[in-house]
């Protein structure tokens, strides 16, 4: 019997625009491994007072250096987020400070991509999602999707489960009373 020619595989042709990003991942790893979160510098995990060049950064802030140090040991991707890391001094200057003040090696960003999942800063407005109005109430649902320290989930009134942050947000609708949004 002749063996037969193995059938021609057709190439495979990636679409234009954004992908589903949990279809591409279910293949070769989870989707957390590709969300991050990003934390600001100056202001937010720095003590800031005013620019005085890339070396002069401030001491670290003593809470979101905790939560820093407490999303990484759950697994959680932290990216440094600022507006330092355009340029290169400004990127190694980071570094330093990282490692003279207890943080593992992060990775330092000034851009956003599909992966990050929230950003923690000093000078964000948050706002209604596809409305462009500003969250002025925590009725609104500002509450972050990375993990909260005990004390903040029982103010915030989120699940005590490990497993909360990486729930489906549910939908949360305007309160009625007006005055809690802007004309």
């Amino acid at each position: 019997m002749p063996v037969q020619p193995a059938a021609a595989v057709p190439a495979v042709t990636p679409p234009d625009g954004p992908l589903n990003a949990t279809a591409e991942l279910a293949v070769t790893e989870k989707p957390r491994e590709k969300e991050w979160i990003g934390v600001d510098l100056d202001g937010t995990l720095a003590f800031y007072d005013g620019w005085r060049g890339f070396d002069h950064i401030g001491k670290p802030v003593p809470g979101i250096k905790a939560r820093v140090l407490d999303w990484i040991a759950r697994g959680y991707r932290v990216k440094i987020f600022t507006a330092r890391a355009t340029v290169p001094e400004g990127v190694v200057a980071i570094k330093s400070w990282l490692a003279a003040n207890g943080f593992p090696e992060l990775e330092i960003t000034a851009t956003k991509d599909f992966g990050m999942i929230e950003l923690w800063d000093d000078r964000v407005v948050q706002v209604v999602t596809n409305s462009g109005s500003p969250v002025l109430s925590a009725r609104w649902g500002a509450l972050p999707r990375a993990p909260l320290f005990g004390l903040e989930k029982k103010v915030a009134g989120t699940p005590e489960t490990p497993n909360a942050a990486n729930q489906e947000p549910t939908a949360v609708s305007p309160p009625s009373n007006t005055s809690d949004t802007l004309p």
